[in-house]
């Protein structure tokens, strides 16, 4: 019998700092994101809209993975926001707009309730 601790025992414990790569793979936004169809439509978009709705910045190129920009969905597809409608699309450069943004709908959005701009609860 070992008298290693059951939380150092490699075999049983989970690293807790591990990132699940899976877990953003079996999403059902993940899917719609990565098919040919949103990458033709998020390209074309991003270059007739080329100012970031939020801050005005102009993305000088869209294609950048760190400076560049995507299409967000003003009202969140998990959320009820259509996915293919253009009114429900804007421009955002992804650092800080898109995700200071993604953090305010996910505090938002979080959970079975919806939060209204009085900080009330609905479910949804």
């Amino acid at each position: 019998m070992s008298n290693t601790p059951p939380w150092l025992n490699k075999k049983t414990t989970k690293n807790p700092f591990k990132v699940d790569n899976n877990s953003r793979a079996n999403s059902s936004n993940y899917k719609l994101y990565n098919s040919y169809k949103w990458r033709q439509y998020s390209r074309a978009y991003r270059r007739a809209n080329v100012k970031c709705r939020q801050c005005s910045k102009l993305i000088v190129n869209p294609q950048c993975k760190e400076h560049g920009s995507v299409v967000d969905h003003i009202i969140p597809i998990n959320q009820g926001g259509a996915v293919w409608d253009e009114r429900n699309h804007q421009t955002l450069c992804k650092h800080p707009c898109h995700d200071r943004k993604s953090g305010k709908d996910q505090k938002k959005y979080d959970g079975l309730f919806a939060l209204l701009p009085n900080n009330k609860k609905i479910p949804i």
